[in-house]
């Protein structure tokens, strides 16, 4: 080997090792970030989940997560009225139940946050009673899913069995 290939085979070891540094620090960030508390109080859940909640055109709710689409896309806790998918669930993050929100974006990147530390349940019942015999129209934007219900009844409890909250959450324009 001559010394021109051996600089070459260590500029590129180094740079090698640069984006293997980089990929981890990125990857001990995120996990970092997703085992602090992010929610200061159970209001501010509130208010996010009423947010995405007005602004879904589709819902899907079972027995332990809430999924939500339409213009559900947030930047720093704010909305931006962007197409998004938002998903309600309880999850493990280091060996601790946590409320995770994931909201995915069109073009595939997922954004995760701990919306609530020390869950022992999350539970979402709708309030609207659907008439059998009545189809309500798909709306383009809801990706599928079923309309969004006029109501619904969110429960969390911490890991104690204690109950956080129980709020009933309306869409914009009806109820109250």
């Amino acid at each position: 080997m001559t010394l021109i290939e051996l600089l070459v085979a260590s500029v590129l070891t180094s740079v090698l090792a640069g984006a293997v540094l980089l990929t981890l620090r990125v990857t001990y960030a995120d996990a970092a970030r997703l085992t602090r508390q992010t929610t200061a109080s159970p209001q501010l859940l509130i208010e996010q989940i009423e947010r995405d909640f007005a602004n879904s055109r589709g819902a899907r709710i079972a027995a332990d997560r809430l999924t939500l689409t339409g213009f559900v896309a947030t930047y720093d806790r704010q909305p931006t009225l962007r197409r998004a998918r938002v998903q309600y669930r309880v999850a493990a993050v280091a060996g601790r139940p946590v409320l995770l929100r994931e909201e995915r974006l069109p073009d595939g990147a997922t954004l995760r946050d701990v919306a609530w530390d020390n869950v022992g349940r999350f539970q979402v019942v709708s309030l609207t009673a659907l008439d059998p015999d009545e189809r309500p129209e798909r709306d383009p934007d809801a990706a599928g899913l079923p309309p969004t219900p006029d109501a619904v009844a969110v429960t969390l409890t911490d890991a104690r069995g204690q109950v956080v909250f129980r709020e009933t959450v309306w869409r914009i324009g009806v109820g109250r």
